[in-house]
């Protein structure tokens, strides 16, 4: 029998509403969280029960911290007290559980708690946010700016389509998160000034819909470049999402939990994993595309029917025999236009 169970877990940070309600389901089918990772939430196997679940936040603690510290500790252990176990952590992200019917809450105060939430918010997700916001806005002004000038090229291109179908989910989802973020937390200060708590939500719905069109893109992006028959294109694809984001993800991810084990304090975990990742991504990145453009210059990744391809070639117009041009053709399409350039 499967004794642990990983998911996507589609909630908003602050969300501590939907997230209890979430893991005393889970727990009702026999699955305890056990990790929170990046991308996936870890639940092991358990006896199907009742929990009471409590989502805190701790503003002061960092995913570079290399052991909770020791005002951690004591919350943990006045928790305890209470008959709360902790059951995973991630940065400022707390989840505790309790098998008492009519537990006593960890929050007993809603004033501190939207102030803790909203700490939280802004030491580790609005920052980054705003900078994966302002990315995005800044790449959909030039891919509108790139549509204007050569709508042709754009258009035809499914790696074009592609990113700006991301950048436009990614304003959409941001946009929405910070408008509900905000307007929750004005309902959140009035309702404490009244001595009560006001309930979170997420846009899941919006998330999951998002999700599925990337997923729709993706695929048709995959299968556009698989059926151009452009082996450089398909070897960049395959080196960027093959090699390059996995092994970025893995450096960023082992740079930093090597640095744990160590006992780094966070500052210098922090500085030394965003160097680390800066400088190996762009190394690897380079090496990506110089090599295969080095390749493809070297006539290794071109198709050897591309001669028979090209409507013309320079010596058809000088008469003379010539071994060093490089002959090659490109098709772009999409399912709005297709695009052949020969060279």
């Amino acid at each position: 029998m499967k004794e642990t169970k990983r998911r996507v877990e589609l909630f908003s940070f602050y969300d501590r509403t939907g997230l209890e309600a979430h893991l005393a389901r889970m727990a009702g089918r026999g699955w305890l969280l056990e990790k929170i990772g990046a991308f996936l939430w870890t639940y092991h196997k358990i006896e199907p029960r009742q929990l009471a679940f409590s989502v805190c936040y701790f503003p002061r603690a960092s995913q570079f911290d290399p052991e909770p510290s020791q005002e951690q500790q004591t919350f943990y252990e006045f928790c305890a007290h209470t008959g709360w176990t902790l059951a995973a952590s991630s940065a400022q992200l707390q989840v505790f559980y309790n098998e008492r019917p009519d537990p006593i809450p960890i929050d007993t105060d809603p004033a501190v708690e939207v102030e803790a939430i909203h700490r939280a918010m802004k030491r580790g997700v609005l920052p980054s946010q705003a900078l994966l916001l302002g990315v995005a806005v800044l790449n959909g002004a030039l891919f509108v700016t790139r549509l204007l000038g050569d709508p042709i090229g754009v258009l035809a291109s499914a790696a074009n389509l592609f990113t700006g179908l991301c950048w436009v989910l990614i304003i959409a989802l941001l946009g929405v998160e910070w408008a509900g973020y905000f307007s929750w937390r004005r309902k959140a200060v009035r309702a404490a000034q009244r001595g009560e708590f006001c309930q979170t939500r997420s846009r899941r719905k919006l998330q999951i819909a998002s999700l599925v069109l990337l997923t729709i893109g993706l695929a048709y992006y995959i299968l556009s470049v698989l059926s151009s028959g452009s082996r450089m294109m398909v070897t960049l694809m395959v080196l960027m999402f093959c090699v390059y984001i996995p092994a970025v993800f893995l450096l960023v991810f082992n740079i930093r939990g090597l640095l744990k084990r160590l006992k780094a304090p966070a500052g210098v975990n922090r500085a030394v994993s965003i160097a680390a990742s800066l400088v190996l991504s762009l190394a690897i990145l380079m090496g990506i595309t110089f090599g295969t453009f080095y390749a493809y210059g070297r006539g290794w990744l071109s198709r050897d029917a591309d001669a028979a391809w090209l409507p013309l070639a320079v010596d058809e117009l000088t008469g003379a025999e010539r071994q060093d041009y490089i002959r090659a053709s490109l098709t772009d399409q999409s399912l709005l236009l297709a695009r052949f350039t020969a060279q």
